[in-house]
């Protein structure tokens, strides 16, 4: 019996699927067993797949006789799994040499500990490394057990295996299950490579991820309340009632208890002007959030970023110019302003905009609500 049991589902990822399974082959840790789900795919995956069980007996497949979706063919690979830890990969992403080794050394040396995770480094289309994942906020703010983990098979028994009906974030949902009888341990190490590119999610596709991510949140509220840090409480909130206006009232209440008790700092979510006057937009932060926002309104209705990290001015993200926030001052009567930053650093950049008396503008998860 193999140590560890890796599940690989793949649909049409003939593009980067050779790379996925090279990195499983070239661990330096040795006793595995790779079972690739082939979830009826129409490419070339099947004849990759076939070359690789050829040139090494712990490669198996499983092959849909029609596409069930990653929840299924997830629970189809972990049906045949047989080591002792389990794990799962994407057909576009990649492990570094020792990842297997390092968190099986883990769950080896720690009886204590049932889950491990760890820091992954983010790559684009050509493998090139373009930043890293941030895995140090609450898991009960949102997902940080990212692209890089093991846990114990005995463990994953005890619970139901992947929901189909959280298609868009079954990994999440199915951690909050396997979190409430585990011991977690983030190992601070980079053992993976998480590839960013223009196939992992359309415009459309990251707002209704973003619905059922809030929707497993309300499912979960009291749970989650009861165990956030504080440091996330509020950056919780932020997130939630941004992007849920129907159900603003019921968060207060959830949150504070009433109106009269949201703090003093949260004000703004309640004194805003939110006027569009059909002018074009400039967004603040050309980060990740920055970035979706161009894909939601689309490029030709943004003139321009804003963002104070003065080494970021002038250059072009999605061929639109990152501006500095004095010039944004000069510009704000001819433009809209989004606000596309992070609920867990928005809070710095509204009291940025309020000294200045800047109180019109819409944020990136209310844009979400509205499409």
């Amino acid at each position: 019996m193999p140590k560890i049991s890796v599940v690989l589902p793949v649909y049409n990822g003939e593009k980067y699927l050779e790379q996925s399974i090279k990195s499983i082959i070239e661990q330096d840790f040795e006793d595995w067993e790779l079972i690739i789900v082939n979830d009826a795919s129409t490419d070339g995956t099947k004849d990759i797949i076939s070359k690789y069980i050829s040139l090494d007996s712990r490669i198996k497949s499983i092959n849909n006789n029609k596409n069930a979706g990653i929840s299924n063919s997830l629970n189809k690979g972990f049906s045949v799994a047989s080591g002792d830890f389990f794990t799962w990969t994407s057909d576009d992403n990649r492990y570094l040499k020792s990842a297997l080794s390092v968190l099986a050394k883990e769950l080896e040396l720690n009886e204590n500990v049932d889950f491990v995770y760890s820091n992954s480094y983010v790559i684009n289309e050509n493998g090139d490394r373009t930043g890293e994942l941030n895995l140090k906020n609450d898991f009960f703010y949102n997902d940080c057990f990212g692209a890089c983990f093991m846990y114990r098979r005995e463990k994953a028994e005890q619970i139901d295996g992947y929901n189909p009906n959280w298609s868009l974030i079954q990994d999440y949902e199915y951690w909050f299950r396997l979190k409430q009888i585990c011991n977690v341990k983030f190992i601070e190490t980079y053992l993976y490579e998480y590839r960013r590119h223009s196939e992992n999610l359309t415009s459309t596709q990251c707002v209704k991820m973003r619905r059922q991510l809030d929707e497993l949140r309300f499912e979960r509220l009291d749970y989650i309340l009861d165990n956030i840090s504080a440091q996330y409480y509020e950056a919780l909130f932020i997130d939630l009632y941004l992007i849920n206006k129907k159900r603003q009232g019921e968060l207060i209440t959830k949150f504070w208890g009433s109106l009269d008790k949201v703090p003093e700092n949260l004000s703004w979510l309640f004194n805003r002007k939110n006027n569009n006057c059909g002018k074009k937009y400039i967004v603040f932060g050309c980060g990740d959030y920055g970035k979706k926002t161009v894909d939601l309104v689309g490029k030709d209705n943004i003139a321009y970023f804003i963002d104070n990290n003065i080494n970021r001015v002038g250059e072009k993200i999605k061929g639109i110019t990152v501006v500095g926030y004095d010039d944004y001052l000069r510009l704000r009567e001819e433009y809209e302003l989004i606000v596309a930053i992070s609920s867990v650093h928005i809070q710095e950049v509204v009291n940025q905009l309020f000294e200045d008396g800047v109180n019109n503008f819409i944020t990136y998860l209310e844009l979400c609500d509205k499409n």
